[in-house]
This record gives structure tokens, sequence and C-alpha cells, in this order.
């Protein structure tokens, strides 16, 4: 059995480092933006923050497959965050968000639920119940943001991804989900050394909403209990 728990992680480092070069190569043949864009933020980061972007990331593996699942509900998460690591560097290079990624996560994160692979089981109805909030709150607030300081506070790819990975999060838990993303990207801007540039250009918020799901998403079985319905 430890073996097979060996492989397995050696198996999912391997397929960590190809799937990105092949989604890589995927996102620049589905998203004709790309070629177009000028990279805002890479390459005045550099590879110190490319490597704790991707350490982060891997740690998040980790916690998913320490978690009581089988190799294959493992790989399924795996392969979930995956996506999310891809849809957040986008964001941070090119500040753009698919919403065709978008979708792929809405329909992983259905799957998810729907078979009962999740740490935290709960109902269908309560995801779909998590994507309406979800959708409400910060539909709302975008709209708000576009007419009363005829800016945008975020992006509209924004609103449809946290609602995409709303659906692994029972409704209870949203609040501590965008608090936590609004909370770590305000920390970023206060610590960052460039002001006028993300001031000017915008701070990529992909990065941070995916990271508090992947840690509510964890984390939600011990902030409340989810009734049965």
């Amino acid at each position: 059995m430890e073996l097979i728990s060996f492989l397995f992680i050696v198996f999912s480092l391997v397929s960590f480092g190809i799937s990105i070069g092949y989604l890589g190569y995927l996102t620049s043949s589905l998203i004709p933006e790309l070629s177009k864009r000028e990279a805002l933020y890479m390459p005045k980061l550099g590879i110190a923050h490319f490597s704790l972007f991707s350490i982060v990331s891997l740690l998040i593996f980790i916690v998913a497959y320490c978690q009581t699942m089988t190799p294959i509900e493992q790989f399924i998460l795996f392969s979930f965050y995956l996506l999310l690591w891809l849809i957040a560097f986008i964001d941070l290079y090119y500040r753009l968000i698919s919403l065709f990624h978008c979708f792929l996560v809405l329909i992983a994160g259905l799957y998810l639920v729907q078979f009962e692979l999740l740490p935290l089981s709960f109902s269908l109805s309560q995801s779909l119940l998590s994507i309406t909030l979800t959708l409400l709150l910060m539909g709302i607030f975008y709209f708000i943001c576009r007419l009363i300081l005829k800016r945008e506070g975020f992006g509209f790819g924004d609103v449809v991804l946290a609602s995409a990975t709303a659906t692994v999060l029972t409704w209870q838990v949203l609040g501590y989900y965008l608090f936590f993303a609004c909370l770590t990207a305000l920390v970023m801007f206060i610590f960052s050394k460039d002001k006028i540039t993300l001031r000017q250009k915008g701070l990529p918020f992909a990065p941070f909403l995916n990271l508090s799901a992947g840690l509510i998403f964890n984390l939600q079985s011990y902030l409340v209990i989810v009734p049965n319905i």
C-alpha cells in the first residue's frame, strides 16, 4: 500500500509539470487574446515570486493527498486544483480570466459534489445555493462599483470564477471565502513596492480567490456543521 501511495505521488508530480505545459498550449489556442496582450506582472515579480506561487500550489496538493480519500479521488481533486492554479497563473501574468476555464471549474465542482468526492459531503442543492449567493453578492458589488465609483472594483471574470469555485463550498462558509480572498489581496497591495502600477492596471484577484477557495475548502468541515437537506 505504501508503494502504491509513493507511485501515486510520483505520478501526480510528473503529471503536474506535463499538465501545466499542455494546458498552457491549450490556453494559447483557446484564448487568442493572450497572443495580443503584454505580460503585466511576471517580469517584474521574477523567478522568486513564481517559485513561491508554485510551492503554494504544491502544498495545496499535499493537503489534498493527506485527506482520507482513495487515490482516484485524490487525483480528481488534484486535477481540480491544477485548473485553479492555471487560472490564477494566467490572471497574474496576463490580467485575464477565461470563461471557458471557469466553466470547466464549475463542471468539475459539480462532479465532485454529485459523487460525494469532497472532505465535507453536502447536497447538490447546497452547491447550487452557494453558486447563486456568490453570483448575487459579487455581482451586486460589481455593478455598485461601476455605477457609483465609475470603475470596476474587480473584473467580471472574477465574479464568474468566484461563483464557479463556490460549487465545492457550502453556503455557510462563503463569508470566510470572500473575506480571506479580500484580506490576502489587501495585504499583497499594502506590502507591494509597485503600488502605482497596481493602482493603474489593477491587482489580479484570481490568485487570491483560488488560494482562499483551497484553504476554506479544506477547513469548512471545522467551520460549520452542514445540515442534511
